[in-house]
């Protein structure tokens, strides 16, 4: 039988490939087969065209409580050195009050300031709130408690009169809140969240008139539907006697609303308190919203307050504050 003579890549098929029965040849002709064309006259051949590189698709964001909390189903073996938000940062650079509390006053003897204070409407706020997880899930896990979680909070608020040069620019408030809190997680994927047994010491940390300070054990639960999250509490105080009656002012309990885009550079908040009372009714109402972000960390934030304890030693003072200033996006 005559066989057909050697195929090469220019002019072979595949059945022409497939005929032929030596092993070796039938190869390297289907080796010239697959090799691109030649290039035309003069046409310097080119480099095959690189891959596309895989593109990686970062995760979604958990969503507030959960990232804030550490409620996601990888627990992240935080610990004192691993900084969490508490409640909002930020820095109004102007915050102004339609009503200055030049007399503040308690009904503890000795609290009232008796001589008018110099101050200005307008002012600079800053709030500074952390937290960091002492004690986690798994060593808790190693007693048989399941989803519990011990964390240490602080927060400081300060008023500075920087506009009110007249008084060399006083600082007119410190507020310090450290606490301690007990977090149950309660594992569901939306609704509620966890629950919080806290302990919370605030003060002013001044002599008098002007010392207030309270101390609350409060319970508190939280709620979560992806963006959309609620945190309600309400408490039992002690330790009011520079300001025996706060609870009718401040009130006995709050509840906050909040919102933030997909990758939370904006974010609307809403914080309610009241004296669970009808007569008289008593309470405090804060709205914040950062509309703009300005960097990977910064946004512009507006705030607007109205009612009773903007700050410790105006928690019997009523008054409406406007504020705009930057905030800092909760960080991971």
């Amino acid at each position: 039988m005559l066989l057909p003579p050697p195929a090469t890549g220019a002019d072979a098929t595949l059945a022409e490939c497939a005929a032929l029965e030596e092993r070796g040849t039938r190869l390297k002709c289907y080796d010239d087969l697959a090799k691109p064309p030649p290039a035309a006259s003069g046409e310097a051949p080119k480099d095959p065209a690189p891959a596309p590189a895989a593109q990686v698709i970062p995760p979604p964001p958990e969503p507030y409580l959960t990232e804030t909390w550490n409620l996601g189903a990888t627990d992240r073996n935080l610990d004192i050195t691993n900084i969490r938000p508490h409640r909002q940062t930020y820095i109004l650079f102007t915050r102004w009050t339609d009503s200055v509390n030049q007399t503040p006053s308690s009904p503890a003897p000795g609290h009232t300031v008796t001589t008018p204070l110099d101050l200005d409407d307008q002012e600079l706020k800053y709030q500074l709130s952390f937290k960091s997880e002492l004690i986690s899930r798994e060593t808790f896990e190693k007693f048989g408690l399941n989803n519990l979680r011990f964390w240490f909070a602080y927060t400081q608020q300060s008023h500075l009169q920087v506009y009110n040069s007249r008084n060399s620019r006083p600082l007119r408030e410190n507020n310090y809140e450290p606490e301690l809190i007990l977090t149950y997680s309660t594992g569901n994927a939306s609704g509620l969240k966890l629950i919080n047994l806290g302990a919370s010491h605030q003060s002013n940390g001044r002599t008098l008139p002007g010392s207030r300070s309270w101390n609350r054990l409060y319970l508190q639960g939280g709620w979560e539907w992806g963006r959309y999250s609620v945190l309600a509490r309400g408490w039992a105080s002690g330790g009011t006697d520079d300001n025996p009656d706060i609870n009718d002012y401040v009130g006995r309990a709050e509840i906050i609303a909040r919102w933030d885009s997909e990758d939370k550079s904006q974010m609307l908040s809403l914080l309610l308190r009241h004296n669970l009372q009808l007569d008289p009714g008593r309470g405090f109402m804060q709205f914040d919203w950062r509309p703009i972000r300005l960097s990977k960390t910064t946004g512009i934030h507006l705030q607007v307050t109205a009612g009773y304890g903007e700050s410790l030693i105006d928690y019997n003072h009523k008054q409406t504050t406007v504020g705009i200033g930057v905030s800092f996006v909760d960080w991971k």
